[in-house]
């Protein structure tokens, strides 16, 4: 087994528990980076361990604060709740039994109003590490260790070429990309992970390739 320094003493961060805090707040955090939309209200469906203590480690308060933007070692983390209700949010959190996921997994869904604009499965694997398992239905098994791409468009041929073509451009590194569709020749969705981290200006020559939906950066 390969054991890293960040497995023995865990990473910076504010609360007890490097899988139920800091954990949590990176995963709060990809379900915003991954949303690119407003949102007003925020459910979470803890399972498992999750859903056992989530008051005593402060999964709570981290899963929210990742939402509103705080990473793990944001000093205002315990403030979470009211800064949450400053800015408008509303939420809601709930046991979930769910199938084929770790002990420590959430589901995190997004709503502008009535409209849910995300619904992100992730889970936190220990060390302050994560995986997104699911965004929106599609499986996409996202470690969010590398800053990461991730693009939502129509199932063409070429789209892959095109997107690539920028990236080369941009004299970006690709470390892994993988590519999910539930139907041919409908909804995609590739997952790009980089070794440098992506600028608003790679984002934006992104979504002007015809076919592309939306496009957003993971780097947490």
């Amino acid at each position: 087994m390969d054991i890293s320094i960040m497995d023995v003493i865990g990473p910076v961060m504010i609360g007890p528990s490097s899988s139920h805090t800091a954990g949590a707040a990176r995963l709060g955090g990809a379900a915003r980076a991954l949303c690119g939309k407003t949102f007003n209200r925020a459910e979470f469906g803890l399972h498992g361990s999750f859903a056992k203590t989530y008051r005593g480690h402060g999964t709570d308060l981290a899963l929210l604060a990742g939402i509103i933007g705080m990473s793990p070692e944001d000093g205002r983390i315990p403030d979470a709740f009211q800064i949450a209700a400053e800015q408008g949010l509303t939420w809601k959190f709930f046991e979930k039994q769910m199938e084929g996921v770790h002990e420590n997994a959430v589901e995190i869904r997004l709503f502008d109003g009535e409209e849910q604009v995300l619904c992100m499965v992730g889970s936190s694997i220990g060390g302050g590490r994560i995986m997104i398992n699911d965004l929106n239905g599609c499986r996409i098994d996202l470690s969010a260790e590398l800053p990461a791409i991730v693009i939502s468009h129509m199932d063409r041929k070429g789209m892959i070429h095109q997107i690539t073509s920028v990236l080369l451009d941009e004299d970006m590194n690709v470390g892994t990309l993988k590519l999910t569709r539930n139907t041919k020749g409908e909804h995609a969705l590739s997952i790009i992970e980089v070794d440098e981290s992506v600028d608003d200006k790679i984002l934006e020559r992104l979504r002007r390739i015809p076919d592309v939906l939306s496009v957003q950066a993971v780097q947490i």
